[in-house]
This record gives structure tokens, sequence and C-alpha cells, in this order.
């Protein structure tokens, strides 16, 4: 079971990682266009920020032989 669940968490953190770099930079595209204010924009990206830096250094810069 619990390789299972790590087997989950490797597929899941890249995609969670890739959400939070996804809004880092598409509400500063949105902003550009006038879609969206710029208090929009400012939450959006430091929620994508905050999301990236919790997720990506659990999967980032490992290979296999050291887990």
């Amino acid at each position: 079971a619990r390789s299972d669940r790590s087997n989950i968490m490797k597929k899941l953190l890249p995609v969670i990682s890739s959400l939070g770099l996804a809004l880092i930079i598409v509400p500063a595209c949105l902003y550009l266009a006038e879609f969206i204010a710029k208090s929009q924009m400012e939450m959006l990206m430091l929620a994508g920020t905050g999301l990236w830096f919790a997720s990506a250094p659990l999967w980032m810069g490992r290979n296999e032989k050291s887990q």
C-alpha cells in the first residue's frame, strides 16, 4: 500500500508543480491583455509561487537510485 501511494505521488507532484507554473505565467499574460486586474494577477501568481515551491523540491533533482 505504501509503494502504491509513493507511485501515485511521484506522478502527481510534477502535475501539481506544472499547475503552479501555469498560475505564474497565465495571470501575467491575462493582465497584459487586460482581462484581469492587477490585484487578481498578484494573488494568482502568489498562489502559483507557493504551489511551485511546496511541490517542486519533493520530486525535482532526484534519481531513482537515491530513493
